[in-house]
């Protein structure tokens, strides 16, 4: 079996720990290690990757989050934090499109349950 390749961005011991946990699993190949996300963005633009994992314990580590996965189109960028016990896939995709594909998208989206306060619209 293939081992995938990865970049870890962090900058703390949950990072490297989660590394070599990655690593002894067999299934994985860290290829990388870097402190931000901004730092990987350069690095990873042209690579062979199959993810990037932004492994963190404190929000303002991730600091350019959303600037990474926009760099990055097609590419899976993975959050995963150690004070939350779950992770985030995301990707992101460039297409061409017009107005009327943004109203169909956003009639498209499914109905989210309401649990927070309604926002209120101006006419």
């Amino acid at each position: 079996m293939k081992r995938r390749r990865v970049v870890l961005v962090g900058d703390s011991i949950f990072t490297e720990t989660l590394g070599s946990l990655l690593e002894r699993s067999g299934a994985v190949k860290v290829m990388a290690l870097v402190a931000s996300p901004r730092e990987a963005i350069g690095l990873v633009r042209g690579s062979r990757l199959d993810a990037v994992i932004v492994a963190s314990a404190d929000p303002a580590e991730m600091e350019g989050f959303g600037e990474l996965v926009a760099a990055l189109p097609g590419l899976p960028v993975i959050r995963a934090n150690l004070t939350e016990d779950l992770i985030q896939v995301v990707t992101s995709q460039q297409v061409e499109a017009h107005l009327p594909d943004l109203v169909a998208a956003i009639r498209a989206l499914p109905r989210r349950a309401s649990r927070s306060r309604r926002v209120e619209c101006r006419d």
